[in-house]
């Protein structure tokens, strides 16, 4: 079956995450170090660790669960709940922004709220700042839009992804962009493939599903009848899923679909 789309998921495939958000942690957590002698990473990993933890007392859980939201996502992003809980939800995410450096803080025996202030007004400034987009990503999406539709697929808060999207300029090659806070479901559920199907107007069969994670986007698309091209540029092994391609380069997709 000839292929008629290309759906992508966004994160550690197009373009880099744990980099940049460790980058917006260090320039946010710098002050610690300056002010107070505490090596910053160490910091940064503490208030990581305690914030996981704070995480899952969310009274939302389930539902930031369901879409996949990490915890530093809540750090940076407005959201809309349209869930259980949604007061509920809106008080503890103000606590949880609060208390996620005050906490760290208290840890290293440091009281500066106005610090702790200081770094979250900082972190939400820089999380967008230092996306990076893989380096041969712009080239493969400027020449598949040409041919035919693409969908991003990507789990997240919905405000959270679209301004990643936005910050590294992408958002113009997708005929649709499907994700998970807005759906209320994340990868590899099949409402998130059946939503980007309908989006580019095409069979499972007629598609292909391009990603990091073996689980939730190859895994999750082909048990949606998708075929998956599993992007492994760390060359690790397949484990539990096949993929149906494996690419190092997300220039290895174009050759896909010239066969």
């Amino acid at each position: 079956m000839a292929i008629r789309a290309v759906l992508f998921d966004l994160d550690d495939t197009l373009i880099e995450e744990e980099g940049p958000l460790l980058a917006a942690f260090r320039a946010a957590c710098a002050p610690v170090e300056e002010r107070h002698g505490i090596p910053v990473m160490d910091f940064v990993g503490r208030a990581r660790v305690l914030g996981r933890a704070s995480f899952q007392c969310a009274p939302g859980i389930e539902h930031l669960r369901a879409i996949d939201a990490g915890t530093s996502d809540l750090l940076s992003s407005e959201y809309d709940w349209q869930a259980p809980h949604a007061e509920a939800m809106d008080e503890w995410l103000e606590t949880y922004r609060r208390d996620y450096f005050v906490n760290a803080l208290r840890e290293f025996g440091v009281d500066d709220m106005p610090l702790a202030r200081e770094m979250i007004r900082c972190f939400h400034a820089n999380r967008h700042a230092h996306h990076r987009v893989f380096p041969e990503a712009r080239e493969v999406l400027s020449t598949l839009a040409a041919r035919l539709p693409l969908v991003l697929v990507t789990n997240g808060p919905g405000a959270h992804q679209r301004r990643k999207l936005d910050a590294v300029d992408l958002a113009s090659y997708f005929a649709d962009v499907i994700v998970s806070g807005e759906v209320g479901i994340s990868k590899p559920s099949p409402r998130m493939f059946k939503a980007a199907l309908k989006a580019a107007g095409v069979s499972a069969s007629e598609a292909i599903m391009v990603g990091n994670n073996l689980p939730r986007d190859i895994g999750g698309a082909q048990e949606s009848g998708i075929r998956g091209a599993w992007v492994n540029r760390g060359g690790e092994s397949a484990n539990g899923v096949r993929p149906d391609w494996t690419v190092s380069d997300l220039r290895q997709v174009l050759a896909i679909l010239d066969r």
